[in-house]
């Protein structure tokens, strides 16, 4: 991120007190016809363009990611979270 953008990112807030706003980029990842799971992520081109998703996110220092629920089930299936 330049300067500009760090600087344009602070809000300034009650009391003099400064807090920087995330930055957010967003990169979906989906089929032609929209659908963000099936066969198609098995295919090597999908591989390819994963990687390079992988590869973007470390260049621009990511520290962070999301995934909605359909792609957390692609990964998990149907177990429920421990949470205490």
């Amino acid at each position: 991120m330049t300067a500009e953008k760090k600087q344009a990112a602070v809000l300034k807030i009650e009391g003099g007190n400064a807090m920087e706003r995330p930055y957010v980029i967003c990169h979906i990842l989906s089929s032609l016809n929209g659908k963000i799971a099936g066969p198609f992520m098995g295919t090597e081109a999908n591989g390819t363009v994963a990687g390079e998703c992988g590869r973007l996110r470390r260049e621009m220092k990511g520290d962070a990611w999301l995934y909605g629920t359909v792609t957390t089930k692609e990964f998990v299936g149907e177990k429920k979270a421990g949470l205490q």
